[in-house]
């Protein structure tokens, strides 16, 4: 729900109570951090989240996740977490990282987005439970971003949706890495006349 300028976001209580909110002088949690994803070809992800969508390669590692600093794990049943291979850091342009944990030996392929499966291109494989995490949506500051990076995934070869609608004013393409990880690119383009008059 968009809510006009001026207006007073509804209370998420029944009682009408309103969101806390926090004291200027408290600590605060500020942008995402990182999201840390799974692939199994390192290569083939960095070729797609650089060479097409554009994020920096921050950082790199080819440290083990499952034994870090010699604190290995194993479950109840004995089996022990997988071997990394790499640790890619992918870098947004505000700085948020997308973190990738590369493992040749596992079957990383995503399920499809359980919440919203008519979006994407192709034919939809039904997720058997909801996941950790839906799907991954990017932002871009205007429309003409969003048909730029439709075009670009289309040169590449990149299955990806029209334009959606998704709610009022907000607009959305999907399509896939090469892991099947469903991704969003969106745009609210503030500077549009039809935004105006919206926060």
């Amino acid at each position: 729900m968009l809510i006009s300028s001026g207006s007073e976001i509804p209370s998420p209580h029944d009682d009408g109570r309103p969101y806390a909110t926090p004291a200027a002088d408290h600590p605060q949690i500020g942008k995402l951090n990182h999201v840390l994803l799974v692939c199994k070809d390192m290569d083939a992800t960095a070729n797609f989240y650089v060479n097409i969508l554009g994020l920096r390669l921050k950082a790199t590692t080819q440290q083990s996740m499952g034994s870090y600093q010699g604190r290995a794990h194993v479950a109840d049943n004995g089996v022990q977490p997988p071997t990394v291979n790499r640790l890619y850091f992918f870098e947004t342009v505000d700085g948020t990282m997308i973190t990738f944990a590369e493992l040749p030996q596992n079957d990383t392929l995503a399920e499809h987005s359980r919440v919203q499966p008519n979006f994407w291109p192709g034919r939809w494989n039904p997720a058997r439970r909801p996941s950790k995490l839906d799907h991954l949506g990017f932002d871009v500051a205007s429309l003409d971003d969003l048909e730029y990076f439709r075009k670009r995934l289309q040169d590449h070869g990149v299955a990806v949706s029209q334009i959606e609608d998704r709610v009022r004013y907000v607009k959305s393409i999907y399509f896939y890495d090469p892991d099947q990880i469903p991704l969003e690119i969106a745009t609210w383009d503030y500077g549009s006349e039809e935004r105006k008059g919206y926060q």
